[in-house]
């Protein structure tokens, strides 16, 4: 069971020094073992508005390095590019931040799209297939959803979540 502790924090912050962190670590890799270098390109969508949230900090950034990671492995080519977006929506009675993480690498395996938040749910040798499931659980104890889908009109797949707002 995973416990969280909520803050109120700013979501863009959090994402922005992900973004940070990546480019580091994509910088080293270029710089240890050239045949394994990426260029992968951020762009960033609507960080020009703060948007807050009580969540917990830590388990909302293992969501976001999650995603992001897994952006990057699926990214074959030598560049690549990670579109974030990051917006306002509203229900009738409530308000979310939307964050959206498009890639386009090589999309998400037919064979596991349907059962993608489930345990053990991978089609590739990165990881133990628990990453989205567990990302899934942290979304859903802070009230939001997170869903994932291919791209319609290119390659790559986006991953998106949402968090009630603190307005």
């Amino acid at each position: 069971m995973l416990n969280i502790s909520k803050e109120d924090f700013n979501l863009n912050s959090v994402i922005l020094n992900a973004i940070k962190e990546f480019k580091v670590r994509l910088e080293k890799i270029q710089y240890i073992n050239e045949q394994n270098k990426k260029k992968i390109h951020f762009e960033l969508h609507g960080f020009d508005n703060k948007y807050m949230v009580n969540a917990d900090r830590y388990r909302i950034s293992q969501v976001i390095y999650n995603l992001l990671e897994n952006a990057i492995n699926f990214i074959l080519d030598k560049e690549g590019l990670i579109s974030i977006t990051i917006e306002k929506k509203a229900t009738n009675d409530m308000a979310f931040v939307h964050v959206q993480i498009k890639d386009n690498g090589e999309g998400i395996h037919s064979e596991i799209l349907s059962t993608l938040f489930t345990k053990f749910a991978t089609k590739s040798f990165y990881g133990t297939g628990l990453g989205l499931y567990i990302c899934k659980q942290i979304i859903e104890m802070h009230q939001g959803r997170i869903w994932g889908e291919n791209n319609k009109d290119s390659r790559g797949a986006t991953f998106s979540f949402s968090l009630p707002l603190n307005d």
